[in-house]
């Protein structure tokens, strides 16, 4: 056992947890809402505040070794709004429609951000993310801010990114 063995099992083990959580993220995603809506205040909602998160995040980049921890951050951070948030509950609640809205919103334009970011280090798969989201919001200079995603815009089926690898 040896440093490049602990290296390539920490690599594995965050591609493996970043696939099965955009897959997750994306289905839960496309099973609750038809089209995604513009609202991204969470201000008082007490939750993860998955916008700010994001943001903070984008601005932080800046060594490439601690780049792809910060990528995987933002999806970690946007597993856990999901969590706090639970769509699925306010899917079936006639009056949390909006906050429904919001909630998917901020995934979408959060997974999309994540997204811009991965591409230097792996195109296929922020291509196929994009494909999902059905958005070319995909350069840099759309991350100045949170809320780019477009209003209306139907989201493709959800895939796994990559196959799961077994590390032996």
């Amino acid at each position: 056992y040896n440093d490049d063995a602990v290296h390539v099992n920490e690599i594995v083990t965050r591609f493996n947890d970043m696939s099965i959580n955009l897959k997750q993220l994306m289905a839960s995603i496309t099973e609750s809402i038809d089209g995604i809506n513009t609202a991204v205040d969470e201000s008082a909602n007490g939750t993860t505040n998955v916008a700010e998160n994001t943001s903070e995040l984008v601005k932080d980049i800046g060594e490439i070794a601690s780049a792809m921890d910060d990528i995987f951050e933002i999806f970690r951070r946007s597993n856990k709004y999901i969590d706090e948030t639970a769509p699925w509950i306010l899917a079936k609640e006639e009056a949390s429609q909006d906050r429904l809205k919001t909630v998917l919103y901020n995934l979408v334009e959060a997974i999309r951000q994540g997204a811009v970011l991965l591409q230097p280090f792996m195109n296929a798969t922020a291509d196929k993310i994009f494909q999902q989201l059905n958005t070319d919001l995909t350069g840099y200079e759309t991350l100045d801010r949170f809320g780019y995603y477009k209003e209306g815009t139907k989201l493709n089926e959800a895939e796994v990114l990559f196959q799961r690898i077994d590390v032996k």
